[in-house]
């Protein structure tokens, strides 16, 4: 397996799929027809100031699956409830980055607000696995999209 790769979306989601799936052979995929996200990112997002987010799926990697124009609708969600929500804004993934923890960047944990791998550690496992009340394993696999285009589409 690889240190982490940045696959671009130009061509839609399949080629990308079999292109992951030659460099994590051993992961299966999470694909995401709509990214659910907390009220308090959906702001800095639609003002530009958020231009990374970075997922988690336990035992499989998680990937949004848009077409050639790349975009993907926006579930706003709140912690009590993280699986429901309106529909709020379409945005476009132009390119995702697949790697381990153990090799995910500090430059890109940057890029999501995080000062350091530690501190993003702790807060996606905190979002992610709070109720198995454990961190990120170090050969866990993290997803990072890069978005563009925020459109709202519900006030």
């Amino acid at each position: 397996m690889n240190n982490g790769t940045i696959y671009r979306l130009s061509q839609g989601i399949e080629p990308v799929i079999a292109d992951i799936e030659k460099d994590f052979p051993e992961i299966i995929f999470d694909k995401q027809e709509y990214l659910r996200m907390f009220k308090d990112l959906v702001r800095p997002i639609e003002k530009g100031t958020k231009t990374v987010t970075i997922r988690y799926c336990e035992g499989k990697v998680r990937i949004p699956v848009v077409g050639i124009d790349q975009k993907i609708k926006i579930m706003q969600t709140t912690p009590e409830k993280p699986y429901e929500g309106p529909f709020v804004a379409s945005i476009q993934i132009p390119q995702i980055f697949i790697s381990k923890v153990k090799d995910f960047p500090l430059e890109f944990a940057r890029l999501d607000g995080y000062n350091n791998k530690e501190e993003m550690i702790q807060d996606i496992s905190g979002i992610y696995l709070s109720k198995q009340k454990r961190l990120l394993r170090p050969d866990e696999v993290l997803s990072m999209y890069w978005i563009e285009n925020f459109k709202r589409i519900w006030k």
